[in-house]
């Protein structure tokens, strides 16, 4: 009854004409239709914007996606000359000022700390202003774009907490803003949030393949091996949860391939995504993401935001120097590892790294070696209760073994 009064609600905050009913069922799969009030985008705009939810699973057919498009061109298209009256405003409208929630986690990983974006686990619509003031250093007051958009909101946001909302014995008139003021203020926002660069420092994981064990040689012998993997298995989907700064991850999205490279260190994603956009590559998407600790499901009924697991499976996971950092980095048993790897793909192109390899010497020089079942043989009994064993090659130069495998 409540899904069937929002989809009214929505419904009713957007314009008529022809389309509506196509744009209500196919973008309300995934969100309220009526988000698009918020955006005035160009017709190239709404079409790589609707392209965009094709790649991420938005269904239906392709007169029905040129039928969007057409709805959303018709509606949505260049300046919206109507005032804003902030008090009385539909959530539609205020979306429109949707970088007012994310000034705040700009600035934190700018000034502070990048991993402070796991804030958002928590805080799903946005950092609290008052949060982020409190975390930010004191030098930031001193810089005039921030001290207006978060240090000054932030105090004439617990001034009016203090007051409890009291409201003036006189009538005020109606606060209102123009779209034109309110797109100036929206410019402003955006170029301080651009000119926040955040520096990556030396990380663990952030300069790997300069310091890897590989020779040249290998290393070409490995991206030939995934390569052939990619070409006899021809995925639409790939993801690389141990992509470091996307060297393997490039070999699909060369293909044209839509590939996710995600890694826990906020170095290694930070170039991977800078080298993406240097080369525009629009196939490939870094990400965060700790594997031994993925994304949950959040928000209300945890239906809001979809977890990892829910997110796929995909075609291809492509998981290369890694099962060692899981299984005696992270003490998560060879089977456990399998069978979480059999719930995110199809097919799963992984690498086996023996305890006598360098980078394995090095982890267990500082602790017990208590993984007696960490064998090559150990690891085939474990993923073969999940996986067909395609293939297997020993990468030449290395002790290491590529493993090509097909989810039974």
């Amino acid at each position: 009854m409540l899904a069937a009064a929002g989809i009214r609600s929505a419904y009713a905050q957007l314009p008529d004409g022809p389309g509506k009913d196509t744009v209500v069922k196919v973008c309300g799969t995934c969100h309220e239709p009526v988000r698009a009030a918020a955006l005035r985008l160009t017709r190239e705009g709404w079409e790589q914007t609707v392209a965009d939810m094709r790649w991420r699973g938005a269904k239906g057919t392709d007169e029905e996606f040129a039928a969007v498009i057409e709805y959303l061109v018709a509606n949505f298209l260049g300046e919206a000359p109507a005032k804003l009256n902030m008090n009385r405003a539909t959530a539609v409208e205020l979306e429109s000022v949707v970088l007012l929630l994310r000034k705040e986690a700009a600035a934190l990983i700018a000034y502070r700390d990048a991993r402070l974006n796991q804030l958002f686990r928590v805080f799903i619509d946005g950092i609290p202003l008052d949060l982020a003031a409190d975390l930010l250093p004191r030098s930031t007051r001193l810089r005039p774009a921030l001290a207006m958009h978060v240090h000054l909101h932030a105090r004439a946001q617990r001034n009016y907490a203090a007051s409890d909302g009291a409201k003036p014995a006189t009538k005020a008139r109606t606060p209102t803003i123009s779209a034109t003021r309110l797109r100036a203020l929206i410019e402003h926002l955006e170029t301080t949030i651009l000119a926040l660069a955040w520096k990556p420092g030396a990380t663990e994981w952030g300069d790997y393949y300069s310091q890897t064990n590989y020779s040249g040689g290998a290393r070409d012998e490995k991206e030939r091996l995934v390569a052939d993997a990619l070409d006899a298995i021809a995925p639409r989907v790939v993801w690389d949860v141990g992509a470091n700064t996307g060297r393997f991850s490039r070999l699909a999205s060369a293909r044209n391939i839509p590939t996710i490279a995600f890694d826990i260190d906020t170095a290694a994603v930070e170039k991977n995504y800078r080298e993406a956009k240097a080369a525009k590559d629009r196939y490939l998407l870094p990400l965060m993401l700790d594997l031994s600790n993925p994304s949950p499901a959040l928000g209300w009924a945890s239906e809001e935001r979809a977890s990892l697991e829910q997110r796929g499976p995909a075609d291809v996971v492509l998981a290369l120097a890694l099962v060692h950092h899981l299984a005696i980095g992270n003490n998560v048993p060879l089977p456990n590892i399998a069978e979480f790897f059999a719930r995110l793909g199809r097919h799963l192109v992984i690498e086996f790294v023996p305890k006598s390899d360098s980078q394995v010497q090095r982890m267990l020089s500082s602790r017990t070696d208590v993984f007696p079942k960490y064998t090559q043989d150990g690891f085939e009994a474990a993923v073969g209760e999940h996986f067909w064993i395609d293939r297997r090659h020993r990468i030449a130069g290395s002790e290491r073994v590529l493993y090509v495998l097909r989810r039974r």
